[in-house]
């Protein structure tokens, strides 16, 4: 059987794309946590990784995208930042981080719980009016 350069390419890039998401979801469907970080592996709601107030909201922002790094590799390498937004639900807040691989081009939402940074920059904003 003749493979043509062009048939050769399509499998790389499929393979390649297989193995991107194959890690993704195996690390998601492993509960993998890295250290420093509690919680849920944040792949709903439900199993949010809960991000703790370190003193300084930007701080604690911060940490979202380290664990995100530390599952999916390198920002604008691994992945790009396709949005985020907060939302509130049976009173926690959370910060809903959406990316898109850059090989696979799965998109993954990660759900971190940001009850308690969010709750004291909100005392912040109140005591400082």
């Amino acid at each position: 059987m003749k493979v043509t350069r062009r048939t050769a390419n399509v499998v790389l890039v499929i393979l390649a794309g297989v193995f991107a998401l194959g890690v993704a979801v195996s690390v998601f469907a492993a509960k993998h946590i890295p250290s420093g970080f509690s919680g849920g592996d944040g792949r709903s709601r439900e199993h949010a990784v809960i991000i703790r107030y370190a003193g300084d909201y930007e701080l604690s922002v911060e940490r979202e995208y380290d664990y995100i790094s530390s599952i999916f590799g390198a920002r604008d390498k691994d992945w790009a930042f396709i949005g985020q937004r907060i939302t509130q639900s049976n009173g926690k807040f959370y910060d809903e981080v959406t990316i898109k691989m850059t090989f696979s081009r799965e998109i993954f939402t990660i759900y971190f719980d940001i009850t308690e940074p969010y709750t004291a920059l909100q005392r912040h904003l109140t005591n400082n009016d």
